[in-house]
């Protein structure tokens, strides 16, 4: 007997938690329930027990999950920039790349500030040039950074219609199963997480996030072992009370055996830094608002979860 033979409820909504015994291939073709009592005296106990079951369909399920080896996640973000207007200009770099002039040994190539780029001074950059070496086919000039002049407008901006939102999410997982449906269930789960050899699995989620310049950020990082997920609500009732359709049914069995297994490292790490908002307003109410905040980091990290939700006629 397994430690799920715990009870069986006959109501509204029905649960019967019980170990199976493998036969074959079928996981689910003999229960059997051994009950001893021994009592000195005169004892007279009735017990009345009535059910009525007719589910829409059926749901049989043996899932077995083996994870060997590392789970990883990773989510990293940084360096970015939102210049907001704040009623003056802004110098903004751009990279200008390289340049490569090809042909034979001693030949020059030359580049010129044809478009009056400038420096970060606000200096026109000089015309450049370069000369193939002995033996070479070409040569190269590295033409570096210009600056071009942005008109920042008016500010400041309203943050509920205007501050951007940087979004970082890492999930890593190892086994996970759901199940979900309005009918008799029966499910065989063994969920195994492991290294290799003697080393056990890590799992790992890592959201970095750094360097954020006028936007909001949102950094979630989950690590699970093995999950399992049910989910189950019946349609209507089974009555002869006026106002009930004949045919429908509350009655909802779930059978189930589960096993889990994890030999693992599980790690998770969110983490922001460097954020910076300038020349907004309204930040206040982003939550409010936009059910948002400025700055939102969360690290789970699960070894073993199993979920069951049983729901009769919606209720």
């Amino acid at each position: 007997m397994s430690a799920f033979k715990k009870g069986l409820m006959l109501a509204g909504a029905t649960v019967v938690a019980a170990g199976m015994s493998m036969s074959g291939a079928q996981a689910f073709d003999k229960l059997d329930w051994d009950y001893y009592l021994d009592i000195w005296g005169k004892i007279k106990v009735d017990f009345k027990i009535h059910g009525n079951f007719d589910p829409k369909g059926l749901i049989m399920l043996e899932a077995m999950q083996t994870q060997i080896g590392d789970v990883k996640a990773v989510s990293i973000v940084h360096d970015i920039t939102n210049v907001a207007p704040n009623g003056t200009t802004h110098k903004e770099p751009v990279d200008l790349g390289k340049v490569v002039f090809n042909g034979k040994s001693g030949d020059v190539g030359t580049w010129k500030n044809e478009d009056n780029l400038v420096n970060k001074y606000g200096n026109p950059i000089k015309n450049q040039s370069c000369k193939i070496a002995y033996g070479k086919t070409s040569c190269t000039i590295d033409l570096g950074k210009a600056y071009v002049t942005i008109d920042m407008g008016d500010g400041p901006l309203n943050a509920l219609t205007e501050l951007p939102n940087v979004l970082s999410t890492a999930t890593a997982v190892g086994n996970n199963v759901a199940m979900e449906g309005p009918t008799f269930t029966q499910f065989h789960v063994s969920q195994t997480l492991k290294g290799e050899w003697k080393k056990g699995a890590d799992v790992d989620a890592k959201s970095l996030v750094w360097d954020i310049v006028n936007a909001s950020v949102d950094s979630s990082a989950t690590a699970v072992g093995n999950n399992l997920s049910v989910d189950l609500e019946t349609a209507g009732v089974n009555s002869k009370k006026k106002g009930h359709k004949k045919g429908d049914s509350n009655d909802l069995i779930v059978i189930g055996d589960l096993s889990q297994y994890s030999h693992a490292d599980l790690t998770a790490l969110s983490v922001v830094s460097n954020v910076g908002v300038v020349n907004y307003n309204n930040l206040a109410n982003l939550g409010d608002d936009l059910g948002r905040n400025l700055v939102s980091s969360v690290a789970t990290s699960v070894g073993n979860n199993a979920s069951i939700s049983v729901s009769v006629g919606g209720n």
